[in-house]
């Protein structure tokens, strides 16, 4: 068994910020690393907005896909927006955007202190 883990396009700090990276663009690179390494019979883990990731990709190549687990996060549902499953989550995301930096359509990460993890150890793993 081999473990890959594949951070999403956008997500590297090396790639620009852009407005026209999203869902799609996420699940193109999952799909592409999939092909492109001739993978099959994988376990795909998504975490919070990672499940849409996961799911979309399995709908499209389900046949390279074995299992999918959902790690505390959003499983779509007949199209609907992350906001349409969780109607409080827009309001919560609009508090977070980046308006003063001119990118009011990113939303600040969160830091491990709004957690409850304070020590450098918990944070590092």
């Amino acid at each position: 068994m081999t473990y890959t883990r594949q951070p999403l396009l956008a997500l590297v700090k090396e790639v620009i910020v852009s407005r026209c990276i999203g869902l799609d663009a996420h699940i193109l690179d999952i799909i592409q690393v999939l092909e492109y390494e001739i993978l099959s019979e994988v376990f795909l883990v998504g975490h919070s907005y990672g499940g849409l990731v996961i799911g979309g990709a399995a709908d499209k190549i389900p046949q390279r896909i074995r299992h999918l687990v959902y790690l505390d996060a959003y499983i779509s549902q007949d199209n609907k927006s992350v906001f349409e499953l969780e109607p409080d989550l827009e309001t919560i995301y609009t508090k977070r955007a980046l308006k003063e930096r001119g990118i009011e359509w990113l939303v600040a990460s969160y830091k491990p202190e709004e957690f409850g993890v304070s020590d450098r150890i918990e944070m590092t793993g």
